[in-house]
């Protein structure tokens, strides 16, 4: 969903595979400068060794990787998967994400919880991943993992190298995953379920105590009571595990309001919420999927913008990649053709992500968030619902690693 000289256009896009639009248009250009101008972060989100969906319908490009390379390609079940334990798949993953990396002024990279597949059945038996070729040719070479560890090695190693390719590039980009939110049944005593570090080989525990992510996003799509996997239960579990004291945000299952299966109802999403906000160090939580909040099913999206979304909020900032603090740019109210604007004297070398300026009218202050770029923004955006003018204003640079700058107000005449 970009343009690309390594992948082919998605048929997802253009009906076609490697088939570009009509004209000439990038979608990752045009949603972050429109995210960056609502004061949201876009992160890139990447399944990295999935080649063909079911949902697919039509013919593989020629320019894919699995018809340049068709031996890194594996057919497994219904899905066409490349083969992580093939080192020069790794590499060809890698130079996707850091082409789109490099390219795009992305804030973040994100890796969803497939790596090695979710078991797929032949009636009732597990079909066995075929990666026989791969794992001998380790084992010739001098290996002496047993398949599983090997397994898991290759998904470490690729976490690991991109979290380095990624802070060497941009350091301030953060590197995230979503892995499945439970890492072994019984961790901790009474959770049940699937087992993601023996059946996908993820060590989503590794990756958060090593600190090899910036945040994690474990998918928590169970409900606050459920037997065997109670939500806070788990959240309090990841938490426990965080070593390097790095982002924990909850996966939250939007998705499962007006399922019939699941019977969920708003509440639940709010109630979820409000346990990450008890929890210390869960700094946060992500939704899946955006389709129930636009639908607003079960007036989630309305209770969500009246009740704990209510302000504009920050992404939590990550010192740990750089702790520089922004500098603070003289600001002044300036008249103009469209009206009044505040003006601010940003320097063309000023690393700022967001301006955050906050307006007060009467005993009522508003918060808003700017994208840094800017260096006017108009009154007429920071009026109150009846048009009233803000009296004073306050802007507050925020670096791009999140760390808030020293504040500056004026009054307004």
């Amino acid at each position: 969903l970009y343009a690309s000289k390594i992948e082919p256009w998605s048929e997802y896009l253009t009906g076609r595979q490697g088939r570009a639009p009509d004209v000439a248009w990038d979608p990752l250009t045009f949603v972050i400068r429109e995210a960056h101008a609502r004061g949201l972060e876009l992160h890139a989100w990447f399944n990295p060794y999935r080649a063909k969906d079911p949902s697919a319908k039509g013919a593989i490009a020629a320019t894919h990787f699995s018809r340049q390379y068709p031996a890194y390609a594996k057919r497994y079940g219904r899905y066409l998967w490349f083969d992580p334990g093939e080192p020069n798949v790794q590499k060809r993953t890698v130079r996707v994400i850091l082409d789109v990396l490099m390219r795009y002024d992305v804030d973040g990279i994100h890796l969803d919880d497939y790596f090695y597949p979710y078991p797929e059945l032949r009636g009732r038996r597990e079909i066995a991943f075929p990666d026989t070729a791969s794992f001998a040719r380790y084992r010739r070479n001098g290996g002496t993992l047993d398949r599983d560890d090997w397994r898991r090695q290759n998904v470490n190693h690729l976490v690991d190298t991109l979290r380095t390719e990624i802070a060497n590039a941009k350091p301030w980009v953060k590197f995230g995953i979503s892995p499945f939110g439970i890492w072994k049944p019984g961790e901790p005593v009474g959770i049940t379920g699937f087992d993601a570090f023996l059946k996908i080989f993820a060590d989503a525990r590794t990756w958060l105590a090593s600190g090899w992510v910036d945040y994690l996003v474990p998918q928590l799509y169970w409900g606050v009571e459920q037997n065997g996997q109670r939500f806070g239960e788990l959240l309090r579990w990841w938490q426990a595990q965080n070593d390097s004291s790095r982002h924990l945000w909850a996966g939250i299952a939007d998705y499962k309001i007006g399922d019939p299966r699941a019977k969920w109802r708003s509440g639940e999403v709010l109630r979820q919420i409000d346990s990450t906000r008890v929890v210390g160090g869960a700094a946060g939580a992500v939704h899946f999927q955006m389709t129930a909040l636009l639908e607003d099913r079960d007036s989630v999206a309305t209770r969500l913008t009246r009740g704990p979304y209510a302000m504009p909020a920050l992404v939590p900032a990550t010192p740990w990649k750089s702790a520089s603090v922004p500098r603070t740019p003289a600001i002044a109210v300036a008249r103009s053709e469209k009206g009044d604007v505040l003006t601010i004297a940003r320097r063309p070398t000023d690393q700022v992500r967001w301006w955050v300026i906050q307006a007060r009218t009467g005993n009522e202050w508003t918060t808003h968030v700017f994208d840094g770029s800017l260096t006017e923004a108009p009154l007429s955006a920071l009026a109150t619902k009846d048009g009233a003018g803000p009296e004073v204003v306050s802007l507050m640079p925020v670096g791009r690693t999140g760390v808030e700058g020293v504040p500056v107000a004026i009054r307004v005449r």
